[in-house]
């Protein structure tokens, strides 16, 4: 009977352990989201700019696009960052 309780309280630990991990790794994706989002979208209105294309429409889909593409890019490194101090 112990060893059952035991197994038990080990398998709450390791997904306690889990969870908190799994919000470690939110709080630091969020936290690269605003540098490496405002980086990507920094890059690409320039790049619109640079190529000197007419209108609005551009400069707000190198935007988004800049923007989208951040959030799985900060997610896989938050993701290694994570695992690195595991």
């Amino acid at each position: 009977m112990t060893s059952i309780n035991a197994l038990r309280l080990l398998i709450r630990n390791t997904s306690y352990d889990r969870s908190l991990m799994e919000a470690a790794m939110i709080r630091i994706m969020l936290i690269l989201l605003a540098v490496i989002g405002t980086t990507l979208m920094g890059v690409g209105v320039t790049a619109v700019l640079a190529a000197n294309l007419p209108g609005w429409k551009p400069i707000a889909l190198a935007a988004l696009a800049g923007g989208v593409l951040s959030l799985p890019i900060a997610w896989a490194i938050a993701r290694r960052i994570t695992a690195a101090s595991a």
